[in-house]
């Protein structure tokens, strides 16, 4: 009966933090195997109080238990929602590596969320990265925007590139950042479109001339890029040399400019 199984299941947790590192894991693969055929709010409870339990855990412990909960693919997605709000309230204290890993694993698990509730994760996402590596934080902000950038929230996507921009890169890592950023900008509020465009021409002028050349030659000659072209083209920010190197890739690639192609 339920209420037997409840009562079980608290006298087995009372004991988690006694039990070896290989019986704690066979015991959460045990739960949640049973867990898997459970109304979403019994599954839910299961996993609050596990998550309860592997507080106090050493750190390396703690983290390899929230990757198997994460990992589980019988989770009701209203769970698995419930379940990463859950690890970023408590993972603050693990170190940026740890964290990395785990919210690189909450990313891929993200799918199949409703997207308030992923508008949510990703805030708090970006809230827990803020001390991390900068090498790390921008290769998690750019996975961010890889898997979600169509679909995001705007006010999220907005956050996201304020985030992203803040990044201390080379010239040439920041073009690259920078052209990503554009190829996912479709839903943005126009002004960070142009500080966007705006920070990209910035960035032109700060490349040594044979980076500019071969950019600019890859921007004319690449049809996927036709939109990023016509909005460089049409910028304020360009300055009188880069509209002449501009005209002058153009004119060479005149056969396959993308400007005429429609």
């Amino acid at each position: 009966p339920p209420g037997q199984q409840k009562e079980l299941l608290k006298q087995i947790l009372e004991k988690f933090d006694q039990l070896p590192p290989e019986m704690k894991e066979k015991l959460v693969d045990d739960l949640l195997k049973s867990a898997a055929g459970l109304p979403p709010d019994v599954q839910t409870q299961i996993i609050n109080d596990l998550l309860k339990e592997m507080k106090d855990l050493p750190i390396e412990e703690r983290t390899k238990l929230m990757q198997k909960v994460l990992d589980n693919p019988n989770l009701d997605p209203t769970v698995r929602a419930k379940l990463m709000e859950e690890m970023l309230k408590t993972m603050s204290d693990l170190p940026p590596e740890e964290r990395q890993k785990l919210i690189e694993l909450m990313l891929e698990n993200s799918d199949n969320l409703d997207p308030k509730t992923k508008a949510k994760l990703m805030e708090e996402m970006l809230k827990t990265m803020s001390d991390l590596p900068p090498e790390e934080r921008q290769k998690l902000l750019e996975k961010m925007l890889e898997n979600n950038g169509e679909n995001m929230d705007p006010k999220i996507k907005a956050k996201l590139m304020d985030e992203m921009l803040k990044l201390d890169l080379p010239p040439e890592e920041r073009q690259k950042l920078l052209e990503k950023m554009l190829e996912n900008s479709a839903n943005i509020d126009p002004k960070l479109k142009e500080k966007l465009m705006n920070e990209m021409v910035k960035n032109l002028n700060e490349l040594p001339p044979e980076q500019r050349e071969k950019f600019l030659a890859s921007l004319v000659s690449d049809p996927d890029k036709k939109h990023l072209l016509k909005e460089l083209i049409n910028n304020g920010q360009l300055n009188a040399d880069m509209k002449t190197q501009l005209l002058k890739e153009i004119t060479k690639n005149l056969d396959t400019n993308p400007l005429n192609t429609s």
